[in-house]
């Protein structure tokens, strides 16, 4: 019936994730089955907040399967974020961009047996493009590390260089 619905919120709170200069919208629309509700604002948390929204939400039925193979288990995150979700399941497909920064982030990918720490890298996702790391430096195998992970639909490509030791 082209309801529309427009707020703003000083703060709210998604798990453990602190979100601040919050905006919801629902825009006018005139078929009831395309409704959506748009919601952005800034992040700050835990970086185990990104793992469950990745693995325990709906939303991991979208993303590639290189990227759920990693598990966010330690770290900070913060940026902007943009959640565009559809409210009936006749509705447009879910969005989801986050432009950001991961701080002291441990990766674990139980598959490959490695565990990546102390991650520090500018991240840009966007749920339908994929993750845009251009430059991360971080810890593995007893080394430190510098380089890059983009992912494009089902690929990705991490790029790295560093030094471990060797005995």
């Amino acid at each position: 019936d082209g309801r529309q619905l427009s707020g703003q919120a000083a703060e709210g709170q998604l798990f453990d994730t602190r979100l601040s200069q919050v905006s919801v919208d629902m825009p006018a629309v005139a078929d009831r089955s395309q409704r959506h509700l748009i919601i952005h604002g800034h992040v700050q948390g835990p970086a185990t907040d990104l793992d469950r929204v990745f693995h325990d939400t709906p939303l991991s039925k979208q993303l590639p399967a290189e990227l759920l193979d990693w598990r966010f288990t330690r770290g900070q995150v913060s940026g902007h974020l943009l959640l565009d979700m559809p409210l009936s399941k006749e509705g447009p497909k879910p969005m989801v961009i986050v432009d950001g920064q991961g701080d002291g982030v441990t990766l674990a990918n139980k598959a490959l047996d490695l565990t990546v720490t102390d991650v520090t890298a500018p991240v840009y996702f966007h749920l339908r493009e994929g993750i845009n790391m251009p430059r991360l430096e971080g810890k593995a195998l007893g080394g430190s590390f510098s380089g890059s992970w983009l992912t494009r639909g089902p690929d990705s490509q991490m790029q790295l260089a560093g030094s471990l030791p060797v005995e």
